[in-house]
């Protein structure tokens, strides 16, 4: 029994999460185009980290968003 990973399976999993990631993203997208404008997507997008990470600092949610310059 070997430990070597086949690439092709490597590409396989990760396409298929980068089309899961988009699919969710444009469920997300829909779900708030049907509301006033009262949420952008990247207020959606930290509201969603919040949700996941709970409590943090303000410098910490803005490393997980990426924003820190």
């Amino acid at each position: 029994m070997t430990d070597e990973v086949d690439p092709q399976d490597v590409d396989e999993v990760t396409t298929a999460v980068l089309t899961a990631s988009r699919l969710l993203l444009a469920i997300a997208v829909r779900s708030l185009s049907s509301v006033p404008d009262v949420v952008t997507v990247p207020q959606f997008r930290m509201l969603v980290v919040m949700a996941t990470r709970g409590e943090s600092k303000l410098t910490a949610l803005a490393d997980d968003l990426g924003v820190n310059g």
